[in-house]
């Protein structure tokens, strides 16, 4: 997909922004106070049919909350897993009914005080369900019948959707909302005797009103056609489903010695119901502990730590990883555990001969940095890093050992003896 860069103007910021596929300026704005503010904003698209989804990607500095402000209701952003180090990356997904700009905010707070914002001007082309022409006149033996009109849970914010069941031999129903505004309903299902449809509109006020709904045999007119008034009463609103989201994330101690333990304490929003952590390779899980008004607080108890590690923890609204919210926290650990370094096969070749210069292999995983030799207590060479390949990393490491006192390789995250792994290679006495 191709990129287009865009004018931006700022207020107490400057920042550059690029929307992807789309041809209109965004105007940012930021309270001098707030100290959110938006890098990076993309839409996938901005022209859809009602009903469709506009994705937005935005990455911000300093924001706790993101969300979007569609048709007066907010839409909460997603704390996306791929944020970089000082900028988070967040999706937000829309659903617009009606052609409309719709803005988007970044704060530390969940409210739009002093909010960094955009707005999108998105143009919507279609209703919900296809506004026709007038029935057409026909003749057909035999009534239809409507048997319920039900008002069941609205898929868009801001719109209604009725449940009609009919006669089986009812190929055509549709609502009228006003003398000529028809929408087509679409059938769901059927069994022997009876079919059933669904029509989602949004009326012009979101208000109590009466809508006429008629079934026929196709969409026409006649004797066989039957109609009845129904009053809509907003009892099924449209519900956004809940999504979790991490505010906060602390350790307590963030540095520990080798083979100690931290607590992390996680905050999070009311929605969330799990919450876990990865770490050392196993799931570890949060236990709930306080709640406020606004959020939740949990603490996970992590092991043992024996190597400084980067911890993901999760937050969702089913004990799931999927669509879960995540954040990363880093605990350090210091002592005997500083240091993951390890070779990973024998040094090459594995004896070698006094007075000699050889140049012996080593490979290593990818925590090592240092690599070097010490033979009789002294250091004798330092290893050269020649290549890394996924995981593991070659080391070449010149010697020329001045006695048959074994040599010893060392690989290490530091410039020490001090945690290191090691291996022995042989010296055999040189042949004149």
């Amino acid at each position: 997909m191709m990129f287009k860069r865009f004018m931006i103007k700022i207020t107490a910021m400057m920042i550059c922004v690029l929307l992807l596929a789309a041809s209109f300026p965004i105007f940012v704005e930021a309270n001098a106070a707030n100290t959110a503010s938006f890098t990076f904003v993309g839409a996938d698209r901005t022209t859809v049919n009602a009903g469709q989804t506009i994705t937005f990607t935005v990455r911000t500095i300093g924001a706790n909350y993101v969300f979007a402000n569609v048709g007066g209701a907010p839409v909460p952003g997603t704390r996306q897993a791929d944020s970089i180090a000082g900028q988070t990356n967040w999706s937000i997904t829309v659903s617009p009914m009606v052609s409309q700009n719709i803005a988007v905010f970044a704060n530390t707070a969940n409210n739009m005080v002093g909010a960094a914002s955009f707005s999108v001007p998105v143009t919507v082309q279609a209703a919900v369900h296809h506004q026709v022409a007038a029935p057409q006149m026909q003749q057909q033996q035999g009534v239809h019948r409507i048997y319920s009109i039900t008002e069941t849970q609205a898929t868009v914010a801001n719109s209604v959707t009725l449940t009609i069941v009919t006669d089986i031999n009812s190929g055509s129903v549709w609502l009228t909302t006003e003398p000529d505004r028809h929408l087509l309903a679409e059938r769901v299902s059927q069994d022997a005797t009876r079919s059933t449809w669904t029509v989602t509109y949004r009326p012009r006020q979101f208000v109590p009103h009466e809508v006429q709904i008629s079934a026929n045999h196709d969409f026409a007119l006649g004797r066989t056609l039957v109609t009845e008034r129904f009053s809509v009463r907003l009892i099924a609103p449209f519900v956004r489903p809940a999504t979790a989201a991490i505010n906060n994330l602390r350790a307590n101690p963030q540095t520990v010695d080798y083979d100690r333990a931290s607590t992390i304490t996680v905050r999070t929003n009311l929605e969330t119901e799990y919450v876990w952590a990865q770490i050392d390779g196993r799931r570890v899980n949060a236990r709930r502990d306080t709640s406020t008004a606004t959020q939740r607080t949990w603490t996970i108890q992590t092991p043992r730590l024996r190597r400084t590690e980067t911890i993901r923890v999760y937050a969702n609204t089913t004990d799931n990883v999927q669509g879960a919210a995540s954040d990363t926290i880093r605990i350090t650990v210091r002592g005997r555990g500083e240091s993951d370094a390890r070779i990973i096969s024998s040094p090459s070749p594995s004896d070698i001969r006094e007075h000699q210069w050889t140049t012996i292999e080593v490979r290593t995983n990818e925590a090592a940095t240092h690599v070097f030799a010490y033979q009789d207590g002294r250091r004798i060479a330092t290893g050269d890093r020649m290549s890394t390949s996924g995981n593991e990393r070659r080391w070449e490491i010149r010697v020329n050992p001045t006695s048959i006192e074994n040599i010893t390789i060392y690989a290490n995250s530091s410039n020490s003896r001090s945690g290191a792994d090691s291996r022995t290679v042989r010296v055999d006495r040189y042949r004149w």
